[in-house]
């Protein structure tokens, strides 16, 4: 907490000091008001934490609003423009470097972002400007913040990085690349490593936007620019953290300008300018290895973003960077084990609300929370995306387990997000360790998926393990159940516990198995048979008055009707005519309820009416030849095809005639000559009242099929009379239901 505050005047300057004693009354606004309302469960920060006693520091500790998540403090680094805040880890509460240290925290920016994905520009680089992660054993301690004068705000240092003065000293760039960046590095936090968050990039590298103060941090090597915000780690007072590149004048031939561009390593790049300011809260938890590869000089960092959701606390897959932390960049003689800690904050003339919540600190306890979902009924551990059934009986068991610590974990509130779909019918409170005690639930606050209670012990290597187990039945119904985290919030550190999603299938009281093909073929006249049996899972008093089969053509429904009393329970006989079905494929879905409202299984059958169509025929034919004053048949100059689609049962034939109307000038003279069909010995005259059978085909297909044939024996014979011209008739083919 942040408590009196003394101003002193000193030769002009004025001192903040804030001590963290009692918690300052803050005018917010409006994002402000939210975020802490929203704020997720976290510890207080008093013994931990003390404010940042660099000169005008803007860090404060407020307290969160959120009614859920009660005694959770916040640290507000910076809510306005030009401004620079840090809190640091308290003397007896630092990051041990020889010793495996977990922290975690939710980290919210603001909400100036934009989902704007083209160039950086004035309009969608609005935010500003993050905040950074310290390892640190700058001399200066709690007064460690970046060196520049009073008068200037640059928010690319995010209060830890080094100052670049840019183009205001002019003669810098005479000096060499050597001497400048270990200019910009002596001006950062000292013996240090960060992790920022930069909400803000800063890509100033063109000739003549290089004028002020520096402003290119976030330029690549010279050559490129991170396009969005993102996050990276480095060493902010060795001078290979940063780069000197130049900026050619394009007007003077020679003159150039130089800035500094930082290196980023284990970058985390978002996909828009809203990437961090985006009115959420984003959890970050930080692993580290005090080796790396055996080598006791080196340790191994890893940070996961995002590995938790926003909204509900379920782990999720975050985005996760590995990095390999150089020990000896950190320690001195006075501090050859252990770093302060903690996070620095700046902004430029653009801002955004930086704030901060706790749920787990280093090396102070490390405690851990598992739930378990067991289904007694099937006898096996229910996982994420399961199906459990309506009516088994369940075990839902938080185990929460304190390991090790300096400290013992006080005042632990267990804040339970039971899964709904449960009917928790008994709970107990088992305490283990040196303890062996427990309590019983009871039935009131069995009746509410959320459950908060105070657990009766002080965790600590003794007393190390409570268990809270609930027995429960599935409800009723069909219903998806998303997981649920619960919490365990002691003075020391937050442990979360996620029950996992799971699916619930309602019971099948009816259940329908049709003993008819699934595939079915119906004629003109025919008919569509429904035969099967309904299974009846509780049959004591049901009689098939209480059972309707029922039937629908492509989801309209066609048949309610009671079962026959007359016969055996469940039996299903049932005949759909075929002027139900108008479409030539139709899907017949049937099922059976009762009137308790229960519903069986729809069973589906493809239904395929049987049609016989002339699909296509040649549409032109033609025949050419030279007469010779006798009688002679003239071919076709290409073969007559014809297509017949049958989709009608096997064993059904048909057959195509034709008729063709006599041949006729221009001038009505009719041609002496008729068409003729002649193959073999077989000969048929196409005449205008008598029809001849051309095609015929004994039998059809259970499904839709093409059937094509060629005529490549049909002539124009003509007489020896026969006088030259262009002559022209039709032909008429007609498709016949019959072999």
């Amino acid at each position: 907490m942040i408590g009196k505050v003394i101003l002193l005047w000193l030769s002009g300057l004025m001192l903040g000091v804030m001590l963290l004693d009692r918690v300052l009354t803050v005018q917010a606004d409006t994002d402000l008001n939210v975020a802490l309302s929203k704020a997720p469960q976290g510890i207080t920060l008093a013994k931990y934490f003390e404010a940042g006693t660099a000169e005008n520091n803007h860090a404060q500790v407020v307290d969160a609003t959120n009614a859920q998540d009660a005694a959770t403090q916040v640290v507000k680094l910076t809510d306005n423009s030009h401004q620079m805040g840090s809190i640091w880890s308290t003397e007896n509460n630092p990051f041990d470097l020889d010793h495996e240290q977990v922290i975690s925290m939710w980290l919210y920016f603001g909400n100036r972002g934009s989902d704007a994905t083209d160039e950086e520009n004035q309009h969608n680089n609005t935010a500003g400007d993050g905040m950074a992660f310290v390892l640190q054993n700058d001399p200066r301690g709690t007064q460690a913040v970046t060196s520049m004068p009073a008068w200037v705000h640059q928010g690319e240092n995010l209060g830890t990085w080094g100052f670049d003065r840019g183009y205001n000293y002019e003669h810098d760039n005479l000096l060499s690349d050597k001497k400048v960046l270990e200019t910009v590095a002596s001006s950062a936090i000292q013996r240090s490593w960060a992790l920022e968050f930069d909400t803000h990039l800063n890509t100033s590298h063109l000739f003549e936007d290089l004028k002020g103060w520096g402003d290119s941090f976030d330029r690549i090597g010279g050559s490129g620019s991170i396009r969005f915000p993102h996050i990276a780690a480095n060493y902010p007072g060795e001078p290979d953290s940063y780069k000197r590149n130049w900026s050619y004048s394009p007007k003077t031939s020679g003159e150039k300008r130089s800035y500094i561009s930082l290196e980023h390593s284990g970058l985390i790049v978002g996909e828009n300018f809203n990437f961090l300011s985006d009115g959420n809260w984003h959890h970050l938890t930080i692993r580290y290895r005090p080796e790396h590869n055996g080598n006791k000089r080196l340790g191994d960092l890893t940070y996961g973003f995002n590995d938790r959701n926003a909204v509900t606390g379920v782990p999720q897959r975050g985005t996760v960077r590995h990095v390999i932390l150089d020990k000896r960049r950190l320690t001195d003689a006075d501090h050859p084990h252990t770093t302060r800690w903690g996070f620095t904050g700046a902004t430029g003339a653009n801002y955004e609300n930086n704030l901060i919540v706790f749920d787990q600190i280093p090396d102070l306890v490390d405690v851990s929370a598992q739930a378990e979902l067991v289904n007694l009924s099937q006898q096996k551990v229910v996982h994420e995306g399961d199906t459990v059934r309506e009516r088994d009986q369940v075990k839902l068991t938080y185990t929460v387990d304190y390991r090790d610590g300096k400290a013992d974990w006080h005042e632990v509130i267990a804040n339970l997000k039971l899964p709904q779909h449960i009917q928790y019918q008994s709970g107990t409170i088992a305490y283990g360790g040196g303890a062996q005690a427990s309590e019983t639930l009871t039935r009131q606050e069995l009746t509410t998926t959320k459950l908060v209670k105070k657990l009766n012990q002080t965790f600590s290597k003794a007393y190390n393990q409570v268990k809270i187990s609930l027995i429960g039945r599935v409800a009723a119904g069909n219903a998806q159940v998303p997981a649920t985290t619960s919490s365990f919030n002691g003075t020391e550190a937050v442990a979360e516990a996620t029950a996992p999603g799971f699916q619930v299938e309602a019971l099948k009281f009816l259940t329908l198995r049709l003993t008819n093909p699934l595939t079915q073929m119906i004629e003109r006249d025919g008919q569509i048979n429904i035969t099967g049996q309904a299974a009846v899972l509780e049959n004591e008093d049901t009689t098939n008055d209480d059972l309707m089969v029922h039937a629908a053509i492509n989801g309209r429904e066609v048949r309610t009707r009671t079962l026959d009393v007359q016969r055996p329970l469940g039996m299903v006989d049932e005949q759909l005519e075929a002027k139900l079905f108008t479409a030539d494929a139709s899907e017949l879905t049937v099922w059976v309820t009762d009137t308790r409202q229960h519903i069986s299984n729809k069973v589906a059958i493809m239904v395929y009416r049987g049609h016989l169509l002339l699909k296509s025929v040649t549409d032109q034919v033609k025949f050419k030849g030279q007469l010779r004053g006798q009688l002679q048949r003239l071919p076709a100059q290409r073969p007559i095809r014809l297509t017949v689609d049958d989709t009608r049962r096997n064993g059904v034939g048909w057959h195509v005639t034709a008729m063709a109307t006599p041949m006729v000038r221009a001038d009505q003279r009719p041609l002496i000559g008729q068409l003729v069909y002649a193959k073999g010995r077989e000969t048929k005259y196409l005449m205008p009242d008598e029809a001849q059978t051309l095609v015929s085909h004994k039998s059809g297909w259970f499904r839709t099929s093409n059937y094509s044939a060629t005529i490549s024996d049909l002539f124009l014979q003509v007489g020896a009379s026969a006088i030259a011209g262009d002559y022209a008739g039709s032909i008429t083919w007609t498709l016949h239901d019959a072999p």
